[in-house]
């Protein structure tokens, strides 16, 4: 029983070139996918279970779906008209729903049968629903069978035959299901003008006695319930009809028959005229979502850049990406932020870290600030304040007597052979080892809080020049590998950065940057400072010159300290090299290893390139069709 020429339209008045010729152009941007992105002005026939739906949907389409009562369309069904005269074919597939698992959408996915008869369409129907799982089962599918009929069917068009609408089910996610296919679960909620909404009234002619004229107000709008564009019968062929055979052109005729001795209007009276209106009303609407459309995906290709498959394309990407990451970094690095206006530019609390340069000026002066203010061990405070004063991490609060106290404990374990009211040079520097001891570990926060600002930059800035997930997790590793090593480069052991800090107290105390220990210089350095009080105890006198020498002294090495911490560890082996950390030359010392390793795109990535530029095909094609 193969299709009859032009017989899915005859009859309803779809033959008219202004209207085919725009349902033509609809359902080629539909037929080039881009109907699953935006929606489209479309035929949908929706009720309860067992109303007539498949059999509207068969008077419409000619394709003789099968029907019986009690039952009901299990799952949805799509059927493709296509207008090729020298062209007959009809084939089934199934579109397996998005929450398949892989190996079941694979399995739905090769389903394809070739119909050169109609008849045999139950069957594959049979067929499409024990792969789904629903044959001899009450559940719903989300699956979709695909029905494309290619031939003289007088136009492009697209049908969709879905469940019926379910108001009380035994299973709840049947009612759940059924709900997320319908796409008019509820006509009213999504056409409130009531401009889009027809009513149709199937199987007329099973009415009971006595509610003809019940059933004949209701056809001629004049009932409660009422419709702008009005109800319409539609007789379906009785099943006993159906087994015999009957042909679309009988099918016409017993349904006029009919009409004419009822009061009701036909559905094709007013169907050409109600399409006409609608698809003119929305082509405008549907340019507009085609051409924002197209501007979508030409940035999402552009986000996607070229392919990546051989390591001389990666090459050339990591070669860019690396050229636009090192004059970022660089930029902020050396605090010019006028490169990148996006990214230097729009600066909240949240990321005020983009501008680096500024914000290391900042921290090393809390830094400085703190080390003047907190750094010593032992605090000197007034004995009415240590109550109230709350102590640094680590430090002591003291009074200037309990200082001058704890000066002297050490003056008599340091004592050697100089004169009464000199102190041995040991006493300077077991003083200042011993108000100094704090330093290493405020340093070492301070440096944390730079690396953690330089770590959050560089993860910015790689966010900011690489739009691929996967190489910006496999760069920002590398990259921060190699930051962790500049940071303990200082250190030969490269054991961690604490080495390295210690260093800095330990020996550069050996005369690098503070005032030489022997006796000479000390003295120089008392002489110079001492406040000339006249003490005649000769304990007391030393005890107090080392105290004036070790405030005077601790300015000195602790201004030298912070600089250096400043200067020789953040600046040396963390903010210097930080450009050359992702550069091109690093690039172009990679093996075509390491390029892969790297770079190469995902198999998703690169089927998402090739999706979204058919997709682009298609759109750009469908604008071309809509003009």
């Amino acid at each position: 029983m193969p299709l009859e020429s032009g017989q899915a339209l005859s009859g309803l008045g779809l033959r008219s070139s202004r209207i085919s010729e725009r349902l033509n152009q609809v359902d080629c941007v539909r037929a080039n996918g881009v109907g699953d992105h935006i929606p489209l002005p479309q035929l949908v026939v929706c009720g309860d279970q067992s109303a007539g739906k498949s059999s509207v949907l068969v008077g419409i389409s000619g394709i003789p779906f099968p029907r019986q009562d009690g039952l009901c369309t299990r799952f949805a069904t799509e059927i493709i008209l296509r207008h090729e005269p020298r062209e007959q074919r009809t084939t089934a597939t199934i579109i397996p729903n998005m929450s398949r698992a892989e190996d079941e959408k694979t399995r739905l996915s090769a389903f394809r049968r070739d119909i050169s008869d109609l008849a045999d369409l139950p069957g594959i129907i049979d067929q499409a629903a024990s792969l789904m799982g629903v044959k001899d089962s009450p559940a719903f599918a989300a699956d979709v069978l695909r029905l494309e009929v290619a031939g003289d069917t007088g136009l492009h068009l697209t049908l969709v035959d879905l469940p019926g609408l379910i108001s009380v089910s035994e299973n709840e996610e049947d009612v759940q299901l059924v709900g997320d296919l319908s796409i008019i679960q509820r006509a009213r909620r999504f056409d409130k003008d009531g401009l889009r909404t027809v009513g149709i009234i199937t199987k007329p002619d099973l009415i009971n006695d006595g509610t003809e004229s019940r059933v004949a107000k209701l056809a001629n709008n004049a009932d409660r319930t009422k419709l702008k564009l009005g109800f319409f019968l539609l007789k379906n062929p009785k099943p006993s009809e159906l087994q015999k055979g009957m042909t679309m052109a009988e099918r016409r005729k017993a349904e006029q028959q009919f009409l004419r001795m009822n009061l009701g209007r036909s559905l094709d009276s007013i169907l050409h005229d109600l399409l006409d209106r609608h698809i003119e009303r929305e082509l405008p609407k549907v340019r507009k979502d085609v051409a924002q459309l197209l501007n979508k995906i030409n940035k999402e290709l552009m986000n996607l850049g070229a392919e990546r498959t051989s390591p001389a394309q990666i090459r050339m990407y990591l070669t860019r990406i690396s050229t636009d990451f090192q004059n970022l970094v660089r930029a902020g690095v050396e605090g010019v932020y006028g490169s990148r206006d996006a990214f230097f530019h729009e600066i909240t609390n949240e990321n005020e870290f983009h501008r680096l340069r500024a914000v290391i000026h900042i921290e090393n002066g809390k830094f400085s600030n703190y080390m003047r203010e907190h750094g010593q061990k032992r605090r000197v405070v007034s004995a009415e304040d240590q109550e109230d004063v709350e102590p640094e991490s680590g430090q002591i609060l003291v009074t200037e007597e309990e200082m001058s106290m704890w000066i002297k404990k050490i003056y008599y374990r340091t004592r050697g052979r100089e004169l009464p009211g000199n102190y041995s040079p040991v006493l300077l520097a077991e003083l200042f080892h011993a108000q100094s001891a704090r330093w290493s570990d405020i340093a070492r926060d301070h440096v944390n809080v730079i690396a953690d600002l330089v770590s959050r930059f560089v993860q910015s800035v790689l966010v900011s020049v690489i739009n691929d997930t996967d190489v910006w997790e496999t760069i920002s590793r590398s990259i921060s590998a190699t930051l962790d090593e500049n940071k303990a480069r200082n250190d030969r052991s490269k054991k961690d950065l604490g080495t390295s800090l210690d260093n800095a107290i330990n020996e550069d105390w050996k005369g690098r940057f503070h005032v030489s220990n022997s006796s000479y210089e000390i003295s120089r350095l008392a002489t110079s400072l001492q406040n000339h009080r006249v003490i005649v105890d000769m304990e007391e006198r030393a005890c107090s010159e080392a105290q004036t020498d070790l405030g005077a002294y601790y300015k000195v090495a602790m201004k030298t300290f912070v600089d250096n911490i400043c200067r020789q560890v953040i600046e040396r082996h963390i903010i210097n090299k930080l450009p050359d950390v992702f550069s091109p030359v690093t690039v172009s010392g990679y093996s075509d290893e390491d390029l892969l390793c790297l770079a190469a795109e995902s198999p998703q990535l690169s089927k998402r390139r090739v999706e979204a530029t058919q997709l682009k095909k298609g759109i750009e094609d469908s604008l071309r069709e809509l003009r």
